[in-house]
């Protein structure tokens, strides 16, 4: 199975954020890299975390998103890094398509 995700990673030093828009699910990290990683791992275990739950249950949390206003706030400050790359906070977005294998989460 194919899952789509997207997400957020912001910060600097070795100060780090990121955020799963797609299932609100939140890490921090010592790095860019590391956070990103992470946040990848984070989403494999709740997709796998998943599998034990029943049908309806299963449907509901991959409906579940980060609020509107926190996935709009992260779009514009993700355009602001882009148009101006002078800003502090570097804002990253990524779009990511993962195989989960056989995982039946649908």
């Amino acid at each position: 199975m194919v899952v789509n995700f997207k997400y957020y990673v912001w910060g600097n030093g070795t100060d780090w954020e990121g955020l799963c828009t797609t299932f609100d699910i939140a890490m921090e990290g010592a790095s860019l890299k590391e956070t990103k990683e992470f946040l990848e791992d984070a989403v494999i275990d709740f997709l796998e975390s998943l599998e034990d739950l029943p049908a309806d249950d299963r449907r509901l949390l991959l409906k579940r998103k980060s609020p509107i206003h926190l996935r709009f706030l992260l779009f514009v400050q993700h355009w602001r890094y882009r148009l101006l790359k002078g800003v502090n906070n570097v804002v990253v977005a990524q779009n990511k398509e993962m195989d989960i294998g056989a995982c039946s989460v649908t």
